[in-house]
């Protein structure tokens, strides 16, 4: 095995490295993706209901100036 010190996905020995893997063609495909673009897009990993109230909570929140706020600074 080929040592470096960055993670395998990232190395410029990632083709050698991906032989000596054993993944599933699922696996193999995420991960090269990753190698090639820097990141991954994993599909339907959170439900939609949830993606939907997280996007209502930020638009109620975030973005209200109104909003009561509390931090640690305040106790």
């Amino acid at each position: 095995m080929i040592s470096a010190n960055l993670p395998w996905v990232e190395s410029p020995f990632f083709e050698a490295e991906l032989k000596l893997r054993n993944l599933s063609e699922e696996k193999i495909k995420l991960v090269d993706e990753y190698h090639r673009n820097g990141f991954v897009v994993l599909q339907d990993l959170l439900p939609q209901s949830l993606i939907g109230t997280v996007r209502e909570e930020v638009e109620r929140k975030a973005f209200n100036l109104n909003f009561p706020l509390t931090t640690k600074r305040d106790d």
